[in-house]
């Protein structure tokens, strides 16, 4: 009896090794490989493309208390690390009223590698129009588009 539950533990101490070294290699694939990449032949000033890390705008105090709906459209550029610099506003409807929480929400925002010419290129001039509101719009993702709330404690009072 003895020699069976010697046998038996170490059979499932090779199998527990066995788990971990084959998590620890998929662990270490899931780390080595690289991001997704595209060629430079997609439009590089196309805003929803490739995005790998993007979250919506949070709604100013003003947009939730008022449920106003509009726009705010940016031009902004893309390091070849991925990163958001030099966010610049267009366009805003109502004017001032969600332009620094469009920019802060853009800050947080990482891109895939862009590839031109074998290297990793940055992108200059990327255009993006975010909504808020009841209606998302056809195009975008929905880190561009935030819906008003069902109902506030600023228009509770009213």
């Amino acid at each position: 009896m003895h020699s069976i539950c010697t046998a038996l533990k170490s059979h499932v101490s090779l199998r527990k090794t066995i788990g971990l070294t084959l998590s620890t290699i998929a662990v270490a694939a899931f780390t080595f490989t690289s991001a997704p990449a595209a060629l430079a032949e997609e439009d590089p000033t196309d805003g929803y493309w490739l995005a790998s890390r993007c979250k919506g705008a949070r709604l100013s105090y003003e947009v939730r208390r008022d449920e106003v709906s509009g726009h705010v459209s940016v031009l902004y550029d893309i390091a070849a690390n991925g990163r958001v610099e030099n966010v610049r506003i267009t366009e805003s409807e109502p004017a001032g009223l969600m332009d620094m929480n469009v920019k802060n929400a853009m800050r947080g925002w990482r891109y895939f590698a862009y590839i031109k010419d074998g290297a990793e290129a940055a992108r200059k001039d990327v255009s993006l129009t975010f909504t808020f509101g009841p209606k998302a719009p056809k195009k975008g993702k929905d880190c561009t588009h935030t819906e008003l709330p069902e109902s506030t404690t600023a228009s509770v009072g009213r």
